[in-house]
């Protein structure tokens, strides 16, 4: 039985789809976090104290961010090193900018 494992695409269309991941998910981020915690708990049908709620927002954020950021890092990078050290830092950037215009819009809206 011969098996032929899959082709890989070729770089450069491999590197369109991961700028295609990292702004899909990096614009995603915002929205993921309005729409995700209503849904849990809209599911579970639990009522949450509100520091699981707040923690709920906050998850979704930091979880969003750091994808988008180790996917950034991704294409900025060829080695492992640099890869991981770029992708903490990246998304460590992504979840503070995420969080000045969350607060930015809060201060605006109420």
């Amino acid at each position: 039985m011969n098996f032929t494992p899959p082709e890989r695409p070729s770089l450069p269309k491999r590197r369109k789809l991961l700028w295609l991941a990292f702004w899909f998910q990096f614009l995603a981020t915002p929205v993921l976090v309005v729409a995700v915690p209503p849904t849990i708990r809209h599911l579970s049908g639990l009522r949450l104290p509100m520091v699981l709620d707040v923690g709920l927002y906050l998850g979704s954020l930091v979880a969003g961010a750091t994808v988008s950021g180790f996917l950034l890092a991704r294409l900025m990078n060829e080695d492992a090193t640099g890869f991981v050290r770029q992708g903490i830092g990246y998304s460590f950037a992504f979840t503070l900018l995420h969080l000045m215009v969350a607060f930015v819009l809060m201060t605006l809206l109420v």
